[in-house]
């Protein structure tokens, strides 16, 4: 650290350091977002908790008056405008091809209908995924235009978080297998060549599908009564929001359900939404972290050098508790800002002016160790007859290396006598030092490197959550 990490680094390693850069900012600005999303979700279900209107049917507050824009609770209360539907609505008629699958007549009746699309691909991970349309199938909603919950209208917006059922399905008499072993059915798509499977149609077996195979099925919004936790302003209901985030947290199920039973499942998923992205974040973190800081390692890591892997595991096990600073102070200063974000930014800024100082200033650098601190003054040992054994196992002081010996002392190499007789060692002798002298301390210590490590990602944790909390109190406004 006194020399530079990015001075001292030698090879690929800048490289090394320079993508460690990229991860880490990466890193702590994912975790912060998430982590700030999250605490402002628990702060709103917080209030919403303690503060929700309960509202009857008839439109009137439970306990008086409800202000404007209040998040309401209504209870089991019946929806009224639900209409029938079938291939003749707009946007439905290409369902008349699957006439010989759907109900007779209507569809069902509900508050919307809605068309399901998924694609199957090998390429993407194998999975099925939603998709807007294919060869002249089209997903979307159907809506009905009129509903109420009660006396009070439903947005769009809020019909759409109904709770919906499948629409039950019949296999087609005229249905002629087009699926091999090496192809699925080709388009165009009908109740001839798509088979039914529990209320879907495959174009192909479901539990064998081909590359781009599609999957057809639908679902009405028949509840004759629900609950609702929705926001409420002049006898209509929109759905309720967080504004931070633009987080949509509207509630409605059918039939009786209070408001903690509403609210739990939002708290559950919010939870194992966070816990995957925020360890997601502090692995990333890591991996930065020893990149940045252990370079040399992680350079000979990628080369699949095993020569040293206790030393590069050990490394890498180093780096975890230096990440672990910065990605704390993220996860605090998230939770703080979603309660006071003002002061939060103020003393947030505080706090990285003075872990930059005490990271990065030249007065905080720690003192080098001298040469004579290690290796002691010239001289070594008293003037001795004897044995060389002997005259070694009485110094008082460590010697010097030989090549500095040399230079220092030119007449401390000791000269082997004529006769055969032991070597006579000479050398002066050592000022004394005081018992005061010996126990000073130099004059500026400054802090181990790993202290300076810590405050750097202190700095670099206040930093990025100071910046995204300017970004969100920005983009809210």
């Amino acid at each position: 650290l006194d020399d530079g990490l990015v001075s001292s680094a030698k090879g690929v390693e800048p490289f090394c350091m320079c993508l460690g850069g990229v991860v880490a900012v990466c890193a702590l600005w994912s975790l912060y977002f998430t982590e700030s999303v999250y605490f402002a979700e628990t702060v709103e279900l917080e209030r919403v908790q303690a503060e929700v209107y309960e509202q009857e049917c008839s439109g009137q507050g439970a306990e008086g008056e409800i202000p404007s824009g209040s998040v309401v609770h209504l209870m089991n209360c019946p929806v009224t405008g639900r209409l029938p539907f079938s291939a003749e609505d707009p946007g439905l008629e290409f369902l008349q091809d699957f006439a010989e699958n759907l109900p007779k007549g209507s569809f069902g009746t509900g508050a919307y209908f809605k068309v399901h699309i998924q694609q199957f691909s090998r390429r993407r991970s194998s999975e099925w995924r939603d998709i807007a349309g294919s060869h002249g199938l089209t997903a979307g909603f159907t809506i009905a235009h009129d509903v109420h919950i009660g006396v009070l209208s439903a947005s769009v917006e809020v019909v759409e978080a109904f709770p919906d059922s499948p629409v039950h399905l019949h296999p087609s008499s005229q249905y002629k297998q087009e699926a091999t072993m090496f192809s699925s059915a080709q388009a165009p798509y009908s109740s001839k060549n798509m088979q039914v499977w529990d209320n879907v149609l495959y174009t192909s077996d479901p539990k064998s599908p081909y590359d781009d195979d599609l999957k057809l099925w639908f679902t009405v919004a028949d509840a004759k009564s629900v609950s609702a936790l929705t926001t409420e302003s002049s006898d209509e209901l929109f759905t309720w929001r967080i504004d931070k985030q633009d987080i949509n947290l509207t509630r409605v199920e059918a039939g009786a359900v209070t408001t903690k039973t509403m609210i739990e499942p939002l708290q559950r998923q919010f939870s194992d939404m966070v816990r995957v992205r925020r360890v997601s974040g502090i692995l990333a973190f890591w991996l930065a972290t020893f990149l940045l800081v252990f370079p040399a390692y992680a350079c000979d890591a990628m080369d699949n050098n095993t020569k040293d892997v206790v030393g590069d595991c050990g490394a890498c096990c180093r780096a975890l508790p230096l990440s672990m600073v910065p990605s704390s102070v993220i996860i605090a200063m998230s939770w703080s800002f979603a309660r006071a974000p003002s002061q939060t930014l103020a003393v947030g800024a505080i706090l990285m002016t003075i872990c930059a100082v005490l990271a990065f200033a030249p007065g905080m650098r720690s003192a080098r160790p001298q040469l004579a601190s290690l290796v002691g003054p010239p001289s070594a040992v008293l003037v001795k007859q004897g044995s060389l054994e002997e005259g070694l196992g009485e110094l008082e002081r460590p010697l010097l290396l030989p090549s500095e010996a040399e230079d220092e002392m030119p007449c401390a190499r000791p000269q082997l006598p004529s006769d055969g007789s032991p070597p006579l060692v000479q050398s002066e002798e050592a000022p004394l030092m005081s018992d005061q002298d010996a126990g000073a301390e130099p004059a500026n210590r400054g802090f181990h490197p790993s202290m300076r490590l810590i405050f750097a990602g202190m700095a670099a944790g206040f930093a990025v959550s100071v910046l995204g909390g300017i970004v969100l109190a920005v983009t809210s406004n």
